[in-house]
């Protein structure tokens, strides 16, 4: 992602945990926590499986150093499966007024849901969130300070709608 935000900006914006789960398609805050710590839930719909993971997320931040990791761990009461992902993120000065955000995200997914990810469904899907995150997230920081209208976010994402042009490329 290449804001071009001054990298203070950026870092406050990184530090809004609010802000940044509300860029991740299908996320909600539920409610803060003590500590630091987000209750938050994730839906995610992949053609006729649907899953809602609840659980909570936190942040570990080097401001000195422009690196982050938010992280998050949930369970999907109807499957009984568990997700563990985490989202690093180091903030690279470019010039005096621009900022490239880098973002790695890595995740486990086990129980029956957990199944789907030997056959690279799952990294599909999750490469497409790391996309939509990145999308949102780029509208969100280029949006104006102080602008009436909050920009427009995709908070649902077209897993089907993806895989299908990821297959037709393919």
């Amino acid at each position: 992602v290449e804001p071009g935000m001054k990298p203070d900006i950026s870092r406050e914006q990184f530090g809004d945990i609010p802000s940044m789960i509300g860029c991740i398609p299908g996320a909600s805050l539920i409610s803060a926590g003590p500590e630091g710590t987000y209750q938050i839930k994730m839906r995610i719909k992949m053609g006729p499986i649907t899953a809602e993971f609840a659980g909570i997320a936190e942040q570990q931040r080097d401001d000195s150093e422009m690196v982050g990791v938010i992280g998050g761990s949930g369970r999907d009461s109807r499957s009984a499966s568990l997700a563990d992902g985490e989202l690093t993120y180091r903030l690279v000065s470019e010039a005096e007024a621009s900022t490239r955000i880098e973002i790695d995200v890595g995740y486990v997914l086990s129980g029956a849901l957990g199944q789907f990810a030997r056959g690279g469904i799952v990294k599909h899907f999750i490469g497409a969130i790391t996309r939509q995150f990145a999308e949102n997230l780029r509208l969100l920081l280029e949006a104006r300070p102080g602008a009436e209208t909050p920009p427009q976010v995709t908070s649902q994402l077209d897993v089907l709608g993806s895989l299908m042009r990821a297959i037709a490329a393919w």
